[in-house]
């Protein structure tokens, strides 16, 4: 039962870019450095762990992250625990950042840009082949949304916002500026994964989750089986804004989905962007979306498409189910 400290897996200077760390048993407790575990940077960052119930404390720009390089952390057995703040598990900027989770009923948690983010030049995913996982992304930094929907809202008021950009998320950096000396400093986007092939999982997402492409990235989100829980807030479940790709599929399972609110989720779409969700499953789903708008909307020439394959679902909805305006397509389809 080892503990590692400081930089595991990662490069530490220019002359040394590629570290490698391969741990074969116990439960073990992983506490990295920024940008210190399991991070490609100008190099290659390897983590393999291969059994035990191991705990990895992740600072900024870890765990399975790439900037400029290949960052990788692998673990085969165990029911584990990864800890996040910002741009850690599975994220990358100019590089591939993975984070791969064979088996064990796993927790993840994150402050933001975390769990599958893609950022400009770079693609960043989180794979979990089994178990009953649980993951979270947000409730660290408040959202822009707050000076116009909750002005007087403080952290812990119902509709206060926090923004998450998180799992299975693409986004760009957009500038918003007149400057023509500025706007050149734009980035497209690229391109965030998150796949869970089996188990009852719980999903619990902020502002930009789940699937979600922003400023010329894509976002995918796909879960493959089991009765899981999804809950987000804005912009979640299948969208896209600003030129974005968002895809979200629950393949099997009775599946809850869930959010605070105010605005668009599942399958919703805004300024050029192109946003798919699906739920392909043949059993009862609901869709608790009372504080919410969405299945299937578009706005300012967005495409937005909802899919329910089969059973006897619930929807709550504020309102929405394929509603469109200016220039937007929006479909909602209950098979």
């Amino acid at each position: 039962d080892d503990l590692y400290r400081g930089m595991i897996a990662a490069s530490t200077d220019a002359d040394h870019g590629n570290a490698v760390v391969i741990d074969l048993s116990g439960n073990d407790a992983y506490d990295g450095s920024m940008l210190g575990l399991a991070t490609g940077r100008l190099g290659v960052g390897l983590l393999i762990d291969q059994s035990g119930n191991d705990v990895y404390q992740l600072d900024m720009g870890s765990g399975g992250a790439g900037f400029g390089g290949l960052g990788i952390l692998f673990d085969a057995h165990g029911n584990d625990t990864y800890m996040g703040s910002r741009m850690t598990q599975g994220a990358a900027i100019g590089g591939l950042g993975l984070l791969f989770d064979a088996a064990g009923n796993d927790r993840y948690t994150s402050h933001g840009f975390s769990l599958g983010f893609g950022g400009p030049a770079g693609v960043g995913a989180v794979i979990d082949l089994q178990g009953d996982d649980f993951f979270q992304c947000g409730n660290k930094y408040p959202s822009a949304y707050n000076a116009e929907d909750s002005p007087n809202g403080k952290p812990g008021d119902p509709l206060f916002q926090y923004d998450c950009f998180g799992l299975g998320v693409g986004s760009g950096k957009r500038i918003l500026s007149k400057r023509p000396e500025w706007q050149e400093y734009n980035l497209a986007g690229g391109w965030g994964l998150l796949l869970d092939v089996e188990g009852n999982d719980h999903y619990q997402g902020a502002n930009f989750a789940q699937g979600h492409g922003y400023f010329f990235g894509a976002g995918m989100f796909l879960d493959l089986d089991g009765n899981d829980e999804h809950f987000t807030a804005r912009y979640g479940l299948g969208s896209s804004a600003h030129y974005g790709i968002g895809f979200f599929n629950d393949r099997q399972g009775e599946d809850h989905y869930g959010s605070s609110g105010p605005f668009y989720n599942a399958g919703v779409s805004w300024d050029h962007g192109v946003s798919i969700m699906l739920d392909t499953g043949l059993n009862n789903d609901r869709y608790a979306f009372a504080s919410s708008t969405g299945l299937g909307g578009a706005d300012h020439s967005g495409w937005g498409l909802f899919v329910d394959e089969g059973g006897n679902d619930q929807y709550e909805i504020k309102s929405g189910l394929g509603r469109s305006s200016e220039l937007g397509l929006g479909s909602f389809f209950d098979l």
